[in-house]
């Protein structure tokens, strides 16, 4: 009697934990990155092992692909919500965990960084339990959102801060800080040191990383109307003719507008938390009735 008892139980147990897996594995997303542009020679080892083959724009890469730059080139990556990062020339990274638990309402994104240079964009609020994490051979990077940069070179870890608050600490975690807009830092072998004097102008010069994203499409409605779509960052305010639109959490927003003979124009903004702003202007033509 004891026998069928204890494999019952076994049993049990066993479905438990299968369906607590299964249920898990309904919260927990392992989040793609796609390859938004391509300048020059970039290449991708898959798996992190066998040979390296031509990365191209609109490729995407997973947890433990490894992407190399060469000279004079660089590569813009992003995440569906929006996030972004750069690599500039020669310069070696493994994204070596992406992923999204709906569940806890986080959002993990780590990155191991051999040699070089990567520029980071995240500016959509998210919750206390995610970070965009970047680890050298000397030191960590991590934060929650804004605008910053960190590079791997002789045998040092240097972070520098546009925008947002970014924990550096050392490989072992034994020395800490918390930089803000306009600081920086190197991390060494024997510690980690702060200063301050960002220049702006190194971050200027990646395209579509100061800057929110913004992408407006105009379609002519048969009723006299157009309609007014487009995406940006989640997070961030729109206004269309400075009339403020419902801003989806997708980051996806619109406005049904009346058309007049003519030409019709619209200036739509997009600004971020940190108050930079990205327009563009849309126009459509409509001929008068005779």
């Amino acid at each position: 009697m004891r026998k069928p008892v204890l494999l019952i139980l076994t049993n049990v147990i066993l479905l438990v934990a299968i369906f607590g897996l299964l249920a898990q594995s309904l919260f927990i997303v392992q989040r793609i990155a796609q390859a938004e542009a391509v300048t020059g020679k970039v290449w991708v080892q898959r798996a992190g092992a066998g040979e390296w083959s031509p990365l191209a724009s609109g490729a995407t890469i997973v947890r433990g692909d490894v992407v190399r730059t060469e000279r004079d080139s660089s590569a813009l990556f992003k995440w569906r919500d929006g996030t972004r990062w750069k690599l500039g020339a020669q310069t070696q990274l493994r994204l070596k965990k992406g992923v999204g638990d709906s569940a806890k309402g986080s959002e993990i994104s780590q990155f191991d960084l051999a040699s070089g240079r990567v520029f980071v964009r995240g500016v959509k609020p998210v919750s206390s339990a995610s970070h965009f994490e970047i680890e050298t051979p000397t030191g960590v990077a991590r934060a929650r959102e804004g605008v910053w940069s960190v590079e791997a070179k002789a045998g040092a870890t240097h972070v520098a801060v546009l925008r947002g608050v970014v924990e550096v600490s050392t490989s072992q975690g034994a020395e800490k800080a918390a930089l803000s807009a306009n600081q920086k830092a190197v991390v060494t072998a024997s510690g980690l040191e702060v200063s301050s004097g960002v220049n702006p102008n190194e971050f200027g010069a990646q395209t579509g990383l100061v800057k929110p994203q913004l992408e407006v499409r105009v379609q002519k409605l048969d009723d006299g109307f157009a309609l007014l779509q487009g995406e940006t960052e989640a997070g961030n305010s729109v206004r269309i003719d400075g009339e403020n639109v419902v801003v989806l959490g997708t980051g996806g927003f619109f406005k049904r507008v009346k058309l007049a003979p003519g030409r019709n124009g619209w200036k739509i903004e997009s600004t971020d938390r940190h108050g930079e702003t990205s327009s563009v202007t849309k126009s459509l033509d409509v001929l008068a009735r005779r």
